[in-house]
C-alpha cells in the first residue's frame, strides 16, 4: 500500500498529463476559431455585396450599355457601384464575361458616310463662312431669285393645336391654353425696289415639343432648292431638352408643306451641311441618379417620342477624365429624309464646334490646375463618321474661329491663364494671363509647333482667323471699362522655325471679328476704346509691322455681336450691319474706296432685332431682311 506521500505524487503526475491535455484542446479550439473568423470575414468582403451609390449595378451586367452605367454611375450617384470585391478583382482579371457594347472608351465610334446631293446653279451661299465647301445654318437662305427668310412670332396653342396669334383676341374660356413660339418661314423674290414677301408658313408645336424661349433657329437649303430644313432647341412636357430638325417642302412655293420631322436629345449647339447630309451637334445631360432600366434617363435618343432609338454602345466613348456625365452628341442625317446615318458621342459637353471640308472637331474646356481644352476629331465621308483622335492644350478655344485645319495640321490658339511658383527659398507666386497658339500634326494629335503666351500679360483673346499660312488674333485688356489691343500676325509657313509675330502695337478698342477684305486689308469688327462706341477697322500688314489703314467709329451704339448678322462683300468693299444709336434701329453701310471707310447708306428699322438682320446683293440693289420685312437699298446710293 502506498503511503501519503506516494499517493500525493500520483496524483499530482496525473493532474499535470491532463493539464497538457486540456492546453492542447484549448489551443487547437483557438485555432479553430481564428480560422473561421478569418473564412467569415474573407466571405464578408470577398463575397457580401456593399453598397457606395445607392443602385446595384450587378443588375445590369448583361447590358450592351455596361461600361456607360459604369461611368454615369459614378458621376451622378454619391459614390460608384454596389458590387462585390470579389466582382471587382475577377473584371481586372478579365473574368466576368464582355459584351460587344462595350462604351469604356477604348474603342472609337464608326460612324456612316454622307451622300452626295445633286449639284444645282440655283443655290447661291449667302452666309460669309469659314470653310469653303461647307454650309452653315443661319436665318436666311438664298435659291435663285428666291430669299427665304426664318421669322420668328408668338401663338397660343390649346389641346387641339394653334388657337391663333398673340395679336389676336382669344376668348380662354374653357381651354388649356398655353403661349408658345412658332416659326415664320418667309418666301421673298427679288425684284428690286418692288421685292415683298409673296408666301408665309408657319413651322409650329407638334409631338408634344414646345421651342425654346431663346428663339434659336437655323436653316439650310438643299442644293437643288427644294427643301428646307429648319433646326431648333425644344422641350418636351417634362421639361428635357431636344433638338428638332424639320423638313418643309418648297419645290412649290404655292404649296409649302411640311414633310418631316425628327429630334436629337439634347441642347442644340451647331450644325453644317456637306454633300446633302446634315452634321448636328448637341449637348445631351444625364438626369440625376437615373433609373437604369429606363434608356432615355441615361442616354441619347434619336426619332420620334413614341420610338425614340438610342445611341449604339460602340458609338460612345467615355473619357477617363469625365467630370459629368453628359454627352457630346453627334449626329450624320440625311438631308432629304432626315434618317440618322450614324452617331457618336463623347461623355463631355461641347463647348465649341469647328468643321473642316473633312473633319468635326468638338471641344470641352475643364480645369486642372489652370484651364485646359480637350479637342476630339471625327472625321466623316464617304465611309463615315470615324473618331480620329484627341489631344489637350492649355487654355480656353472661345469660339470656333480659334480653329482651322491646313494641309493636315490643326492650328488652334488659346487664352490662357496661370499662377506659377518661381520662388527659390520660399515660395513667389507670378500670374499671367494672355494667349498661345498651338499647331497640332492630325496623324499623330501631338502638338508640332507653338507660340506660348505672345500677348502682354493681362490680355485675353477676342478673335481670330486664319487663312492659309497666316493666322491673325486679336487681344485686348479691359480697365475701368477702357479697352486697347494689339493685333497680331503669325507667319506660319514653317512650322519649325515661326517667327516672332508682327503687330499693330496697342491701340484703341479690339474686334470681335476678323476676315480677309479688299486690297489685301484685314477686317475688324468690334469695340472703340470704350464698350459703347462700334468701330470698323481695316489693317494691312507690312515688312515689319500691322498698320490701321482705315477706321469707322459710332459712339453710344449697341450692334449685332453675331458674325452672321454682317454683310460683307470684299470685291465692292462693302460692310452692312445692324446698329441701334439715336433712339432707333438702323442698318448701316459702309464702303471702302481704298483710302476710308464713309457710310453710304443708312435705313431705318421700327424693331430692335438687329441680331436678326440679314443682307443679300443682286444686280446692285442690296436687300435688307429682318423679322419685319425687307428693305431695298438702291444702286445709287451704295457708290
Amino acid at each position: 500500500m502506498k503511503n501519503y506521500n506516494e499517493r500525493t505524487q500520483d496524483i499530482l503526475q496525473k493532474a499535470a498529463v491532463q493539464k497538457k491535455r486540456n492546453a492542447k484542446t484549448v489551443k487547437t479550439a483557438t485555432l479553430l476559431s481564428v480560422l473561421l473568423t478569418v473564412i467569415l470575414a474573407f466571405n464578408l468582403f470577398m463575397f457580401v455585396p456593399y453598397s457606395t451609390g445607392g443602385f446595384d449595378i450587378r443588375l445590369y451586367k448583361d447590358s450592351k450599355y455596361y461600361s456607360v452605367i459604369q461611368k454615369v454611375g459614378e458621376l451622378t450617384y454619391d459614390k460608384a457601384v454596389v458590387k462585390s470585391n470579389f466582382e471587382r478583382w475577377t473584371e481586372k482579371l478579365g473574368d466576368l464575361p464582355v459584351n460587344d457594347g462595350d462604351a469604356s472608351g477604348a474603342t472609337p465610334p464608326t460612324v456612316t458616310a454622307p451622300g452626295t446631293a445633286e449639284g444645282n446653279d440655283g443655290y447661291k451661299e449667302v452666309t460669309n463662312n469659314q470653310t469653303d465647301g461647307v454650309i452653315e445654318g443661319d436665318l436666311f437662305k438664298r435659291g435663285g431669285d428666291k430669299v427665304y427668310y426664318l421669322s420668328v412670332g408668338g401663338a397660343y396653342y390649346g389641346d387641339d393645336g394653334r388657337i391663333g396669334e398673340i395679336t389676336d383676341f382669344i376668348d380662354f374660356k374653357n381651354q388649356n391654353v398655353h403661349f408658345g413660339l412658332e416659326f415664320k418661314l418667309q418666301v421673298y423674290p427679288l425684284k428690286g425696289a418692288d421685292t415683298v414677301k409673296t408666301q408665309e408658313f408657319l413651322i409650329g408645336e407638334k409631338d408634344g415639343m414646345v421651342f425654346s424661349y431663346s428663339a434659336v433657329r437655323e436653316m439650310f437649303l438643299s442644293s437643288d432648292c427644294t427643301t428646307i430644313t429648319v433646326l431648333s432647341p425644344c422641350y418636351d412636357k417634362e421639361n428635357h431638352l431636344y433638338t428638332a430638325v424639320i423638313s418643309i417642302d418648297v419645290s412649290d412655293t404655292s404649296d409649302i408643306k411640311e414633310i418631316n420631322r425628327t429630334y436629337i436629345s439634347g441642347q442644340y449647339v451647331s450644325s453644317r451641311v456637306k454633300d446633302g447630309d446634315i452634321l448636328l451637334v448637341s449637348n445631351f445631360t444625364v438626369r440625376w441618379k437615373p433609373d437604369f432600366s429606363d434608356e432615355t434617363q441615361y442616354l441619347p435618343h434619336t426619332g420620334k417620342p413614341d420610338s425614340f432609338t438610342p445611341l449604339a454602345a460602340n458609338d460612345i466613348i467615355c473619357p477617363d477624365d469625365a467630370s459629368s456625365a453628359n454627352y457630346t452628341v453627334i449626329c450624320m442625317l440625311d438631308e432629304k429624309t432626315l434618317d440618322v446615318c450614324d452617331s457618336a458621342a463623347f461623355m463631355s459637353f461641347s463647348n465649341e464646334v469647328y468643321v473642316s471640308e473633312s473633319n468635326l472637331f468638338v471641344t470641352r474646356t475643364h480645369t486642372v490646375s489652370h484651364a485646359v481644352s480637350s479637342i476630339y476629331c471625327v472625321a466623316y465621308g464617304e465611309d463615315g463618321l470615324d473618331f480620329a483622335g484627341n489631344c489637350e492644350i492649355d487654355g480656353r478655344i472661345i469660339n470656333r474661329y480659334c480653329m482651322d485645319e491646313y494641309e493636315g495640321v490643326l492650328r488652334v490658339t488659346t487664352d490662357v491663364a496661370y499662377s506659377e511658383d518661381i520662388g527659390v527659398n520660399s515660395p513667389a507666386w507670378r500670374t499671367y494671363k494672355g494667349a498661345s497658339l498651338y499647331c497640332i500634326d492630325l496623324n499623330s494629335f501631338e502638338i508640332i509647333a507653338s507660340v506660348e503666351r505672345f500677348a502682354p500679360n493681362g490680355e485675353s483673346v477676342k478673335s481670330a482667323r486664319f487663312d492659309k499660312n497666316t493666322a491673325y488674333v486679336c487681344t485686348a485688356v479691359n480697365v475701368n471699362n477702357i479697352v486697347k489691343d494689339p493685333v497680331f500676325v503669325f507667319n506660319l509657313s514653317d512650322y519649325n522655325n515661326i517667327p516672332k509675330p508682327k503687330d499693330t502695337g496697342t491701340i484703341p478698342g479690339y474686334s470681335l471679328s476678323l476676315t480677309k477684305f479688299k486690297d489685301d486689308t484685314l477686317l475688324g469688327i468690334g469695340y472703340g476704346e470704350n464698350l459703347g462706341t462700334l468701330k470698323v477697322e481695316l489693317y494691312r500688314e507690312s515688312n515689319s509691322d500691322v498698320k490701321s489703314v482705315a477706321m469707322y467709329e459710332l459712339e453710344n451704339t449697341e450692334f449685332s455681336e453675331e458674325y452672321k448678322a454682317y454683310y460683307i462683300n470684299a470685291d465692292k468693299g462693302l460692310i452692312g450691319l445692324g446698329a441701334y444709336y439715336h433712339g432707333g434701329t438702323r442698318y448701316i453701310v459702309l464702303r471702302y474706296d481704298g483710302y476710308s471707310l464713309r457710310e453710304v447708306a443708312t435705313i431705318d428699322f421700327e424693331s430692335r432685332d438687329w441680331d436678326d438682320m440679314r443682307a443679300c446683293m443682286e444686280e446692285e440693289f442690296l436687300y435688307v431682311f429682318d423679322r419685319g420685312g425687307v428693305k431695298v437699298v438702291a444702286p445709287l446710293l451704295l457708290v
